[in-house]
Order: C-alpha cells, then structure tokens, then sequence
C-alpha cells in the first residue's frame, strides 16, 4: 500500500509555531513577570498565549522575515528532526509542556 499525503494531513507551520520555539526564551521571561508559578503550572499556562502574541508584536522586522522564511522551510520540507513535535504542533499546553 502506497502512502501519500494527502492535503490537510499535514501542519501548516504559521509564524506563531516558529516563535514558540525559535523565541522560548522571551515567552518564558515574560510569563515569568506576570507568575512566579513553575512551568506548567495552571497560572503559568493562563499567561503563555499573551506572552508569545507581545513576542511576535515585538519582534524587529528582520526576525519577523526570519520567522516567515522558515515557517515556510518547515512547510515545504517539514521541520528539521531535532524538534520535539510538543514544541511547535498545535497541541495545548496543558498536553504539552514547553521544555
């Protein structure tokens, strides 16, 4: 039996999935300021989704280029192998915690 992929098997990798990974370190340091809750924790993950839209708000237009042109590379040649699917599939975080 032949396997294809077949449109909409796959993720389509955004912006917005690359920032969590390629910018972990800013999300993180932002929902620090709001919680001194651990990682994971369900005031942490209440502050994450506003964290990582002030990142992307804020990122300098070169890393939003950065940003788009491997959301792209991931979608055409999938993201390289060395990426935990948890990191940037749309998985919430109470499923997934970011490492």
């Amino acid at each position: 039996m032949e396997s294809t992929i077949k449109k909409g098997d796959r993720k389509t990798f955004s912006v917005r999935d690359v920032v969590k990974v390629t910018f972990k370190d800013r999300i993180y340091d932002l929902v620090s300021k709001e919680t001194d809750q651990s990682v994971g924790h369900k005031n942490w993950i209440k502050h994450y989704p506003t964290a990582l839209s002030n990142v992307i708000d804020e990122l300098t237009e070169t890393e939003l280029a950065e940003a788009e042109s491997t959301a792209e590379e991931w979608n055409n040649n999938r993201p390289p192998g060395r990426f935990n699917a948890c990191k940037y599939l749309s998985l919430t975080l109470s499923r997934c915690i970011p490492n």
